[in-house]
């Protein structure tokens, strides 16, 4: 009959004994090791509970906006940064959902939703095919509810 007892020497003890004892001594070793660099780490990081110290102020510079007012009362405002090769078009209406009335609300927020939908003359497929022939990555419409 079998057992799941360990063997044992002619002199009573546990032939794994060794192999226990030599286990428990890597153990302590890498415990010891970890520990070591846990104390290391705590010594060169600097303390969380110290706020950094503020850095030299930096110099800024914003750049002019020119501003253009069209015959239909649209004002154009451009900043250039030539230094970037992008073009950023933001196109900003004084109405929307600020101004609208209880009759008419959430207008403005469906006209914006329409506008890549497609119309009677192009499909939305063909209104993103021109967008992306002319570099554009994607046009997105938003409607807010800040007074301009």
């Amino acid at each position: 009959m079998k057992t799941n007892q360990p063997l044992r020497s002619p002199i009573g003890r546990d032939r794994h004994a060794g192999q226990y004892q030599h286990n428990t001594t890597r153990t302590a070793a890498i415990i010891t090791i970890f520990v070591t660099m846990i104390i290391i780490c705590a010594s060169v990081v600097p303390s969380l509970s110290q706020e950094p110290r503020p850095g030299p102020a930096r110099s800024v510079t914003i750049p002019a906006i020119k501003e253009t007012t069209l015959k239909n009362g649209l004002t154009v405002s451009v900043v250039e940064k030539r230094s970037i090769p992008m073009i950023t078009v933001q196109l900003l209406i004084r109405t929307g959902a600020y101004n609208e009335t209880l009759e008419k609300a959430g207008l403005a927020d469906l006209t914006t939703s329409m506008l890549t939908k497609g119309t009677r003359t192009r499909s939305a497929e063909q209104i993103a095919q021109e967008i992306e022939f002319l570099g554009a990555a994607s046009i997105q419409a938003r409607v807010g509810t800040v007074r301009l």
